[in-house]
């Protein structure tokens, strides 16, 4: 049984192992925006979460703005001023990056109409984005790890059955 555990653990560590690294920081006017990407390396036809978080000069986080998001590849707009709504200091969307190639997010920060007393200047930051092609391996291995556990699942229920019937 711990065999089967030890396989198991080896089967999901290039899973974890993959998600590990840093992510991008830029600067303007003394902010800081960190753009965390999900998976880490997005690849084409697949969802991939931008998530956007602020702070000001003095490291500390930003609330009560709103964000406009342009994507582009190849000097072609693909998303245009996408509003996106602070929760905390944070902003996130979805987006399906159709193809593999260099993509550039430009994101806009203002502070939140809702909130005139905030006193945030308005800046831009520009992330560069690379897409990889479609990991059809992944997608491969994720359906082997799923034949497994279901392989696993029905011998442990065969088992326990035939233990039962033998009581």
């Amino acid at each position: 049984m711990k065999k089967l555990f030890f396989i198991f653990f080896l089967m999901l560590m290039p899973l974890v192992i993959a998600h590990a690294g840093e992510e991008p920081v830029q600067e303007s006017d003394g902010k800081q925006v960190e753009l965390t990407l999900f998976p880490e390396e997005p690849h084409a036809g697949s969802m991939s979460i931008l998530s956007f978080e602020v702070e000001d000069t003095d490291g500390e986080s930003v609330t009560h703005i709103d964000g406009f998001l342009d994507i582009s590849k190849d000097g072609e707009i693909l998303v245009k001023d996408y509003e996106l709504h602070s929760h905390g200091n944070q902003f996130s969307m979805s987006y399906k990056f159709q193809e593999a190639g260099q993509y550039t997010a430009t994101l806009t920060v203002q502070p939140s109409d809702h909130y005139e007393n905030e006193k945030f200047d308005s800046i831009a930051v520009i992330f560069y984005i690379t897409v990889e092609k479609a990991d059809i391996t992944a997608t491969k291995y994720l359906y082997a790890l799923g034949i497994a556990i279901a392989v696993m699942l029905f011998a442990i229920l065969i088992f326990s059955f035939k233990k039962k019937k033998s009581l």
